[in-house]
């Protein structure tokens, strides 16, 4: 559930994205990614899942899902270029946050899972809040 977590954290910037290249009249684009996904997809699904099982299927899909919103994010620039600030603003904020939330997956205790949520999710809200 950890690895899934972050990476649908990821993935619902990567559905703006995908939102966006649809709204712009370039579903083609989408369509492409997709397939060319695919066979990436399936080779990293046959070689981690033997070795993890359900953990490995969770991984290879972050993986996929991670790669999909980053290229399609970098899409939008290419498509219309006002949006690049807030391509990178995205970015920025969502390289600061997966750290944190992996960090905190590895925290040992219920006690200090909820320190760690008390004190970092509001200091969390409020620079996400003043940077934006």
């Amino acid at each position: 559930m950890q690895v899934l977590a972050m990476a649908i954290f990821v993935n619902t910037l990567g559905q703006c994205a995908f939102t966006f290249i649809q709204a712009v009249g370039r579903p083609d684009l989408t369509g492409k990614l997709h397939l060319a996904e695919l066979p990436f997809d399936a080779l990293l699904l046959w070689w981690l899942l033997p070795r993890w099982g359900i953990v490995g299927v969770a991984i290879a899909w972050a993986i996929r899902a991670i790669a999909d919103a980053v290229v399609l994010l970098y899409t939008c620039p290419a498509l219309l270029p006002e949006s690049r600030p807030a391509v990178q603003r995205v970015t920025l904020w969502t390289c600061a946050i997966l750290p944190l939330l992996g960090v905190s997956a590895l925290v040992p205790s219920l006690a200090l899972r909820l320190l760690v949520l008390v004190v970092v999710a509001p200091a969390w809200a409020v620079l996400a809040w003043c940077g934006s």
